[in-house]
């Protein structure tokens, strides 16, 4: 229901930037995470976001809310791409898509819940909702029906709180996974600044004259996460590398573009958590 109630605060219409990221996220989807084999309302997703009709069928089927009755093609790829969330059983491997079912029910949650806080607020409170939603929720439903990791893999959770604490890293976050990379074990390490949108499609990043920018960089692993602008609808939680964002800051004097830069277009949170983070193999 979680999710379902991300779908209800879902932008009525999008920005070309967001359309852009929308279309790349889909793509993704489409050629290395969904199962081609299956087909959610006997249609892929590409058809549900081009057709009107097809839309109009899902949108009968789940009983959506979505401000029109038919939005423009942009629109219902949005929609299309969070449909994606809903079905696990539609991924080429299921552990991936509890991943990203679990993530993008807690960024939705939250951001339903918590939008008009600040940054810490609404990170601390992602990491713990998805957390529960691992731990509480979707590791029973692992056991009951059977499913398991693939050999190797392993699914540990913690949160360490380094408030009252200095880091020297620029980062509000990090992330650990292991994964076989070339036969070989290995961890992958990402930290991560959360920033929130100031106006929609744009952030803030120069605290303390680009310091922490300077930090996050110097790790040589940092990214930023941007929340999205929220007024009673908001935009997908997207990931920028902070090479990009250094790249772009060059020509601004505080605020960049959340959504993409000269090719690189924001990866949405749910995405990078379940696939870039979590696949065997680099790429």
């Amino acid at each position: 229901m979680a999710k379902l109630d991300g779908w209800m605060v879902a932008p009525e219409s999008l920005t070309p930037e967001e359309s852009a990221a929308v279309g790349y996220n889909l793509d993704l989807l489409l050629k290395r995470i969904l199962n081609p084999r299956r087909r959610p309302i006997e249609e892929t997703l590409s058809q549900i976001a081009s057709d009107p009709g097809k839309f109009q069928h899902l949108h009968r089927a789940m009983n959506i809310g979505t401000g029109q009755d038919i939005p423009a093609a942009p629109e219902r790829a949005y929609f299309a791409y969070q449909y994606a969330a809903l079905e696990p059983r539609l991924w080429r491997h299921p552990v991936n898509g509890l991943l990203y079912s679990a993530t993008q029910v807690a960024i939705h949650e939250v951001l339903r819940r918590h939008g008009h806080s600040n940054e810490e607020t609404i990170t601390e409170r992602f990491i713990e909702a998805l957390l529960s939603i691992l731990a509480y929720k979707v590791a029973p439903a692992m056991r009951q029906s059977k499913l398991a990791f693939p050999e190797g893999c392993h699914l540990r959770l913690n949160m360490a709180s380094m408030q009252g604490h200095r880091d020297y890293l620029g980062s509000d976050l990090a992330i650990v996974t292991g994964a076989i990379v070339h036969g070989v074990p290995r961890l992958r390490v990402v930290l991560m600044q959360a920033k929130k949108e100031r106006r929609r499609g744009s952030s803030d990043i120069s605290r303390t004259n680009f310091k922490q920018l300077d930090e996050l960089l110097a790790t040589g692993m940092g990214y930023y996460l941007f929340y999205p602008h929220y007024s009673g609808t908001g935009f997908l939680p997207l990931v920028r590398s902070a090479e990009s964002i250094f790249a772009q800051s060059r020509h601004s004097d505080r605020s960049v573009k959340t959504c993409h830069y000269e090719g690189e277009v924001g990866l949405d949170i749910a995405l990078f958590v379940s696939v870039a983070m979590s696949s065997a193999t680099t790429g």
